[in-house]
């Protein structure tokens, strides 16, 4: 396990007590930002730093405060939109691609998660040169809010912690949100046990629907390419095709049904309610934290969800948005 990581709640909340996000004109990359003090001191300076109430510390730790909920925003909008992407690629019956834009989505949700706890997952083996950094051993680093201070792990403890030898940028992610834990006093949110485990669109199933040549493991839709075409299309035919259910509510889905024909089964094994749960997760926590902003907004989602999908599922959209306002509502005005 990481040490001192996360946050409790009542640590994060009172983090973000007097925040109030800033739109950025010309945004720089967070390890840009970064790369500006790792070429004057080493992660060990910068940690020590941090520890002293000085004005220089104080603009580092808002600065860090900023740079992380602005990629935690980032991130979610990239999450949410492969969603939206998912269902359509379904709609379409493009079954590997939407699962694979599925994973992505949740790949996006995790960094949005992690960075809205206060901490991210830098390497600078690509993005900069190593002879720029005061210590070329701070290529690779986790920065995170312990619930007092911003705490640094370099690649090598970081490694140790995780059981990792080497640190391949998907996999660091997933094993650091792994450590989480149950976050049992964050607020009693319904999807954020779910969302904790890697049961469903995970890297190692990624990994076979999209590379894997072996037969029925990657793109399994094909594989009776060498069939008639009626054969190949009936076996096509046997995905499922999305159609316009509301997966954000389990009575909604229902909806106009007869009781007598309705199995929950059906809505908690939809592969598109699994995903919107790390949305919905995400949204729930947001609003829990109360922070004045004005970025992850229910218009904006609801104006995305309309760009994509709007012929499709307007049931749909009208389910996102109510649920968005829903998970919102203790967000201040």
């Amino acid at each position: 396990m990481i040490p001192d990581f996360p946050p409790s709640f009542a640590a994060l909340r009172a983090c973000y007590a007097d925040f109030v996000p800033a739109w950025e004109l010309h945004r720089q990359s967070f390890p840009e930002w970064f790369a500006f003090y790792l070429r004057q001191a080493t992660i060990a300076d910068l940690e020590a730093e941090l520890t002293k109430d000085t004005q220089a510390a104080r603009e580092i730790k808002s600065q860090l405060r900023q740079r992380l909920f602005y990629r935690s925003a980032t991130s979610f909008y990239r999450s949410y939109d492969l969603f939206l992407a998912y269902l359509g690629l379904q709609r379409q019956e493009f079954a590997t691609w939407s699962e694979i834009t599925g994973y992505y989505s949740r790949f996006y949700f995790i960094q949005a998660f992690l960075n809205l706890l206060q901490a991210n997952w830098f390497s600078y083996a690509d993005d900069l040169s190593a002879e720029g950094l005061a210590n070329p051993a701070d290529r690779r680093f986790f920065v995170y809010f312990s619930g007092q201070q911003y705490s640094f792990l370099r690649n090598r403890h970081l490694s140790r912690v995780l059981d990792l030898e080497k640190l391949p940028s998907h996999q660091t992610w997933w094993r650091i949100y792994g450590n989480l834990g149950a976050l049992e006093d964050f607020p009693q949110i319904e999807s954020l046990g779910f969302v904790l485990g890697d049961g469903y669109f995970n890297p190692e199933r990624r990994n076979k629907v999209n590379y894997s040549h072996e037969y029925v493991e990657g793109f399994p839709e094909l594989e009776w390419f060498d069939s008639a075409p009626e054969q190949m299309m009936a076996h096509f035919g046997f995905q499922h095709r999305r159609h316009d259910r509301d997966i954000t509510s389990i009575e909604r889905f229902f909806a106009g049904y007869d009781p007598e024909d309705i199995d929950p089964a059906d809505f908690y094994a939809d592969d598109a309610q699994m995903l919107w749960c790390s949305i919905d997760c995400y949204l729930r926590v947001l609003g829990a934290l109360r922070i004045r902003q004005d970025f992850i907004m229910v218009d904006k989602l609801e104006r995305l969800a309309r760009a994509h999908l709007e012929d499709e599922f307007p049931r749909l959209i009208e389910g996102i948005a109510q649920s968005a306002r829903e998970a919102l509502a203790e967000q201040p005005a």
